[in-house]
């Protein structure tokens, strides 16, 4: 809306006094009347709500995440020349805009252990259980990946010396109940001196996401 042009509010004010004026009289003109104004304010009211939903078609979420339970190795590590493979569960708890727990099944890998300046290497399949902003509850599923950093470790690897930088992305159309329809994700840092860590995204919704443009066209 351009500065000094009249508000939706106004013009509609008008229009109904001009009506009023054209229609009063007989009883029967009044109800008309009456029933003229009902419609357009309902019309009004459901155009305001409409807009207000659309402005969340985009979340940019912030917070924390923390590690609530690593499970021992789904198996013994494996070996291929200089490459250790580890499969493992883990689970994380996520406050915020993010707000629920995930699961997640990653399956590392390092090359040659013995040299503090490899990094780690990790990706995972998961899901997640909560909210996003305030969204009711719901759940998607995702991919996440990551790096080590273990250049701080000294003589030794201390799980206090390793750093973690990663990132999340939504399975486009997993989204279920509260999250149907979301998409994106971002980059979240850990450590695990502390076990804790913060996290960085931004979800869509709608239209915005490409799974649900086709989808609603029908291709």
């Amino acid at each position: 809306m351009t500065r000094g042009s009249p508000s939706v509010s106004c013009v509609l004010m008008s229009d109904i006094k001009n009506l009023k004026n054209r229609l009063k009289g007989t009883p029967r003109m009044r109800i008309v009347f009456v029933s003229v104004v009902a419609a357009l304010l309902l019309l009004v009211t459901t155009g305001m709500q409409f807009s207000s939903a659309t402005t969340k078609s985009q979340i940019h979420a912030t917070g924390d995440l923390s590690y609530a339970a690593v499970t021992p190795d789904i198996a013994p590590p494996q070996f291929q020349g200089s490459l250790q493979f580890r499969t493992l569960h883990i689970t994380d708890i996520w406050t915020g805009a993010l707000n629920g727990k995930s699961t997640s099944t990653f399956l590392g890998v390092t090359r040659d252990i013995t040299a503090l300046t490899n990094p780690g290497m990790a990706s995972a399949l998961g899901t997640f259980r909560g909210t996003v902003g305030d969204s009711d509850s719901g759940v998607f599923a995702y991919v996440m990946s990551y790096t080590s950093d273990r250049s701080d470790c000294g003589s030794g690897c201390p799980p206090g010396a390793i750093k973690y930088d990663g990132t999340l992305t939504v399975v486009e159309g997993s989204g279920i109940d509260g999250l149907a329809g979301i998409c994106g994700g971002g980059t979240w840092k850990a450590s695990s001196s502390t076990l804790t860590g913060t996290y960085d995204f931004t979800f869509h919704f709608g239209k915005d996401c490409k799974a649900n443009d086709q989808v609603e066209n029908g291709s």
